[in-house]
């Protein structure tokens, strides 16, 4: 039990020193793209551009942690979205910021699932069998919960730590080195040194076999063929390979639409801004709260029917959340990301245990491949809606997208093993 507990408190705490950087730049990020000279138009490029390099180099950089191993690559990228984020903050110029954001965006690639991978990795090399389902539904919900509550505290720290670089004096805006807007950027690329540092102390990792740097490059692409070839002949795979291009979708309810409908009930774009800064980081901790269910809803509801049951009502949630003023507005967002919190942790399990470690980092790359084409099919689609029918009917039509991801559920669980009883009677 005290192995699973440092292993379990191991992964939490690197997860989180991962994202309380990004946390950071939430409320900060567009602010200071904009003192620095761009518009609306050259920001929304500027995302646009950094989501298409992470797309490109998702599945190779999956590919390239299945075979050199998970520390090495999580430290490259944590170093690498430090250098990122030095120069977007210090960035004089429009080409420096955009090379920042190319790094950021590399990083980014680089640290999808790795960690992830390797906690699942641990938990396969050290834990006995009959304790695998718990202690990994139990690592991911706090996982889940370290991911929510950085993301939170750097919310709420980046405008605070924003504000205070002007009040000692540096300028709100301008071409120079160092302005307000700064400092959270700064921070967050120390932040990632230290993630760096810990990584080497922390991760322990098997080494691999010593190849040389042209067989290990030319071994990349065979790994990421398999990769995808077992999701896609896989039926447990595939089914939630449907569910990854459907649930976040709604989410951008949270995202996307929920700021533009605060700005059409308070009618004036600054206060909705401060209230949804606050929203984002309640949202966040109720998340973070709620996903340390998941070990209970797996005893006493089952995993796929309490997966299923939970995706529904955040479904419903966001799309009633339209449907009324500013405070319903809050509360049905603020319950939907609260709902949805164990979800994560109660589907993880089932995920790896249909992959063999040496495919794993790659599976989840093509997760977050799958997350990120949604996403931006998705703000295009609910985009067009919010300008054609309004924010309520986009809150409808992303509530149907997020219900709509319980149906592949259901083509899982007829997929499992038969002797799966841990997953199998909840639906039965």
């Amino acid at each position: 039990m005290q192995q699973e507990r440092v292993l379990i408190r191991r992964f939490g705490l690197l997860t989180a020193l991962g994202f309380l950087p990004l946390g950071l730049l939430v409320p900060t990020y567009v602010l200071l793209l904009t003192a620095r000279g761009f518009g609306p138009t050259a920001i929304g490029a500027l995302i646009a551009a950094t989501a298409v390099v992470t797309l490109l180099l998702e599945l190779p950089t999956g590919g390239l942690a299945d075979v050199m191993g998970r520390r090495v690559v999580l430290i490259a990228s944590s170093l690498v979205m430090a250098a990122g984020f030095v120069l977007f903050a210090i960035g004089s110029t429009h080409w420096a910021i955009v090379v920042g954001l190319v790094l950021y965006a590399s990083g980014r690639a680089l640290s999808s699932g790795p960690l992830t991978s390797w906690f699942v990795d641990e938990v396969h090399a050290v834990i006995s069998p009959e304790r695998h389902d718990d202690v990994l539904t139990r690592g991911l919900a706090h996982s889940s919960t370290a991911t929510g509550i950085a993301l939170a505290a750097g919310s709420i720290s980046g405008g605070w730590l924003a504000s205070l670089g002007v009040h000692f004096g540096l300028a709100s805006d301008g071409d120079g080195l160092l302005i307000g807007l700064s400092v959270p950027a700064l921070l967050a690329a120390v932040l990632f040194v230290v993630h760096a540092a810990l990584l080497l102390v922390l991760m322990d990792e098997l080494p691999r076999p010593r190849t040389s740097v042209r067989d290990l490059v030319a071994s990349v692409p065979g790994t990421v063929k398999e990769g995808v070839l077992l999701v896609v002949q896989r039926p447990v795979l595939r089914w939630f390979s449907l569910r990854w291009t459907v649930v976040p979708v709604g989410f951008l309810a949270f995202e996307l639409i929920s700021p533009v409908r605060l700005g059409e009930l308070l009618d004036r774009p600054g206060q909705a801004a401060g209230v949804f800064g606050v929203v984002v980081a309640v949202a966040y901790i109720g998340q973070s709260v709620s996903a340390l269910a998941a070990p209970r809803l797996v005893h006493r509801v089952g995993r796929l029917r309490a997966s299923a049951a939970l995706t529904v009502l955040t479904g419903l949630a966001f799309a009633l959340a339209g449907h009324g003023g500013t405070v319903w507005l809050v509360v049905a967002v603020l319950l939907a990301m609260t709902i949805s919190g164990p979800v994560n942790a109660l589907n993880g399990p089932i995920v790896h245990a249909a992959v063999s470690a040496s495919h794993r980092a790659t599976l989840l790359s093509v997760e977050s491949l799958a997350t990120q084409i949604a996403v931006a099919g998705g703000a295009v689609l609910l985009g067009a809606i919010v300008h054609s029918a309004g924010t309520v009917a986009a809150f409808t039509v992303a509530g149907l997208f997020t219900v709509a991801g319980a149906i592949p559920l259901l083509g899982v669980w007829r997929n499992l093993p038969a002797d799966d009883a841990k997953v199998r009677p909840p639906f039965t």
